[in-house]
């Protein structure tokens, strides 16, 4: 059995391990090992008096990290020391705990590691750890009390977005304003708001707003306006994936006009449900090898995106735009925008107001080809959120999910901490 204590690795090295044992309680097996931790200090810490005697003993439970998956805790014996000056009566320090506290210090740096590590819910972790869910969120209101978001510096580039989160008086959509190069949360907002934002990003000094040099952002008139305010020297660059989805959605919402035109028991109209996914790849990922589809007279899928696109020049018309978007990031030329306005023959009104936003933002178009960054990041961080409020089954409190999202994101273990604060220091 001491080399399972062992294992525990207290720190304490003046602490004593005896014995020992498993005992059933509420139909479960809890393991309780005993020891005792004795000592006279140097001083009292009330008076500084060095002259001090024993008087006795105090005995507390303390839980620790479960043993092979059992709940275990540690009976301690612990010295009182009495002051022969100012008859202060104290037990000694036990370097594993917290003054007050019931839980080795251990078990909290296990619950704020899930909490940062995971994207479970508090009741998961707590009952993981066989703790209360109470515990759990005396952590997360530890950790906000410590979250400081610096108004004197912003990183180089920024990347922002919206979720669907945390529902209030001012909408049900949170901003989240990102780190890019880091990959790091510079903050998570209540509400994507205008009026709101302008006031958040105001509160910047000008030093710190002249530090972004990339301005990453979808196609939402709020963030592009902001940025074009308090940004003034930073490109604006439209993240690409939004760029192409709007190409993609414009031939997608003719090919459902076209699809309803016809009946359901249609030919046409099975096709054009049942490879609704092929015509919306690359060309040159478009096989002209012989494929037979049963009950249909395709040999391959150049022959299936052919008849489709012999169905309607307006369908036609958006698959060509799509085509020439993948090549204009493809090979990053940027001429093809360009070409996309000359070439595009403008007859359906979906068509006509996908051209109109590629023309209304083109010199951020254009930055999306000439730099390096996009919001794929962001994008991938949203996913990790939005799975850490499904987990939860939604979040009422918003700066409890606040916290959660910067312990995922901005943790760091305490003997980083310090290395985190030169650098951003």
């Amino acid at each position: 059995m001491i080399d399972v204590l062992e294992l525990l690795n207290f720190k304490d090295k003046r602490l004593k391990l005896y014995h020992s044992e498993k005992i059933k309680e509420d139909d479960k097996q809890v393991n309780y090992i005993y020891g005792s931790i004795s000592y006279v200090p140097r001083k009292c810490p009330k008076c500084k008096n060095q002259e001090l005697l024993k008087n006795g003993i105090d005995i507390v439970k303390l839980q620790i990290l479960n043993i092979c998956g059992v709940k275990s805790y540690l009976v301690l014996e612990k010295q009182r020391i009495l002051c022969t000056k100012c008859n202060y009566c104290f037990s000694v320090v036990f370097k594993d705990c917290k003054k007050h506290c019931r839980k080795l210090n251990a078990v909290s740096s296990v619950v704020d590691y899930q909490l940062a590590k995971t994207k479970n819910s508090l009741n998961d972790i707590a009952n993981s750890n066989e703790i209360s869910a109470s515990y759990v969120q005396k952590q997360v209101s530890r950790y906000k009390k410590n979250i400081k978001v610096r108004k004197d510096t912003l990183p180089k580039v920024i990347g922002i977005d919206e979720i669907n989160g945390v529902k209030t008086y001012q909408g049900k959509y949170n901003c989240l304003i990102y780190d890019i190069e880091n990959r790091r949360v510079k903050d998570f907002l209540v509400t994507r708001r205008k009026q709101y934002l302008d006031e958040y990003f105001s509160g910047y000094t000008v030093e710190a707003k002249e530090q972004v040099e990339y301005f990453v952002t979808d196609m939402w008139d709020t963030y592009i306006s902001l940025a074009r305010k308090h940004f003034k020297r930073s490109k604006i660059i439209i993240d690409r994936f939004h760029i192409i989805k709007l190409a993609t959605e414009t031939l997608n919402r003719i090919r459902i006009e076209l699809m309803n035109k016809y009946k359901v028991t249609d030919f046409n109209y099975r096709v054009l449900y049942r490879f609704r996914d092929l015509i919306k790849l690359k060309s040159e990922n478009v096989t002209t090898h012989y494929k037979k589809y049963r009950g249909y007279n395709f040999y391959s899928d150049y022959d299936v995106i052919k008849y489709i696109l012999s169905l309607s020049e307006e369908l036609e018309e958006a698959y060509y735009l799509m085509q020439a978007v993948f090549e204009m990031f493809d090979k990053k030329d940027v001429s093809k925008l360009d070409d996309i306005f000359r070439d595009t023959n403008i007859n359906h009104w979906k068509i006509k107001s996908t051209v109109r936003t590629y023309l209304k933002y083109k010199e951020y178009i254009i930055n999306s080809i000439i730099y390096p960054y996009s919001n794929g990041v962001v994008e991938s961080a949203n996913r990790n959120i939005k799975r850490l409020k499904n987990n939860a089954c939604g979040y009422r409190n918003f700066q409890n999910f606040r916290t959660r999202v910067f312990m995922i994101f901005n943790y760091l273990p305490k003997n980083n901490k310090q290395q985190e604060r030169n650098r951003t220091g």
